[in-house]
């Protein structure tokens, strides 16, 4: 129907065990989330969690809320930092394999959402309608260069049946997006290279630095 799905998936609780952990992963990527965030559990000062860890010892004396998203924050009662971080990438890799990277899973969805408005007769609906056709059109070029770059055996087949339904239904814009996408291909490719490089580099890489020292216990 056009509507995204926000999912959020919490690794090394202290129910988490190295059988568990696996059937919780795989549940998520079989929601099929259209938007998601994978994050290291992380105790937060005050609530029953950071208390419970408090009284255990698990927390390090330099704790601070500032390396909320690190692995290393505190000891994990049945994992390593490195397992945590392992599980976390595995998830991550699920989820592109299984539904493709963002770009695609956005026109995925906004595209179900089109045809399923295409018979409404709510003046409002109508008018969502169009705005999705236009956002379909900005997203095709990316949704093209996904195709080009990004494998997994059942993200394949349904990027195919995507934009074979989606030539049948827009020939022209289907052409058009092809060529924005060639067009545009090497700079993402830079773009997405200084990305990865600007992960490994930074030492929190998932959050910028104001929001940290903002919200710093």
């Amino acid at each position: 129907m056009g509507i995204n799905i926000y999912g959020s998936l919490v690794i090394g609780w202290d129910s988490h065990n190295s059988e568990n952990i696996f059937e919780d992963i795989k549940r998520f990527i079989q929601l099929q989330p259209v938007l998601y965030q994978i994050e290291p559990l992380c105790p937060i000062p005050g609530t029953q969690l950071w208390k419970k860890i408090l009284k255990e010892e698990r927390l390090p004396k330099d704790y601070s809320y500032t390396k909320s998203g690190s692995v290393d924050n505190f000891i994990y009662k049945n994992f390593t930092p490195d397992q945590i971080q392992n599980y976390m990438l595995w998830t991550l890799k699920g989820l592109v394999l299984e539904n493709g990277p963002w770009p695609y899973r956005f026109f995925q969805n906004i595209y179900t959402g089109y045809n399923y408005l295409a018979n409404s007769k709510e003046e409002i609906l109508r008018f969502r309608r169009k705005g999705y056709l236009k956002l379909l059109t900005k997203l095709l070029p990316f949704v093209f260069i996904s195709y080009f770059l990004f494998y997994g055996k059942n993200f394949r087949k349904k990027i195919k049946i995507t934009l074979r339904d989606f030539k049948r239904q827009f020939p022209y814009r289907f052409v058009i997006g092809l060529l924005v996408a060639c067009l545009i291909i090497i700079p993402f490719c830079f773009i997405y290279l200084y990305g990865i490089l600007e992960y490994k580099i930074k030492k929190y890489p998932d959050q910028p630095d104001y929001i940290r020292k903002k919200y710093n216990w």
